[in-house]
């Protein structure tokens, strides 16, 4: 019986370790996310978006999936160049299969604030949702 109860104890402390290592494996891929869209690295992003990725922006009402987000990516590169991208987490926000995150978009004639959560699935972006908070990163 005591060896049944280590057993039990050992397994629901290994699954809390888990829970907690997927949560941050899941949080320190945002960094080379947001890397990766400025300048465009198109192999690093490929690699973060599981196949069926699904990413949605809420302004225009559109979902992409992965081969079309990735596609997408030639006009946000002109966009972006000569900008910058800064983003935090919100860990109130955030869990261990969801990141939330605040990011502050400077292009070279406007700036934009926006709320993004990642979804995961065995470390992989399944699905971004992003919504405009903001015209300028003054509350950033």
């Amino acid at each position: 019986m005591r060896s049944v109860v280590k057993t039990i104890l050992f397994v629901g402390a290994f699954s809390c370790v888990s829970m907690v290592a997927s949560a941050q494996n899941n949080k320190t891929a945002m960094k080379p996310w947001f890397q990766a869209l400025s300048p465009v690295d198109r192999e690093v992003i490929t690699e973060l978006l599981a196949e069926n990725a699904q990413i949605e922006l809420k302004d225009y009402d559109i979902v992409q999936s992965k081969e079309e987000f990735v596609e997408s990516l030639d006009v946000w590169e002109d966009a972006i160049e000569n900008g910058s991208i800064a983003f935090k987490i919100d860990e109130d926000a955030s869990s261990e299969e969801n990141i939330t995150t605040k990011v502050c978009y400077k292009f070279p004639s406007n700036e934009l604030m926006t709320i993004e959560t990642f979804m995961f699935d065995d470390g992989m972006i399944i699905k971004s949702i992003q919504e405009t908070i903001a015209d300028d990163c003054s509350d950033f």
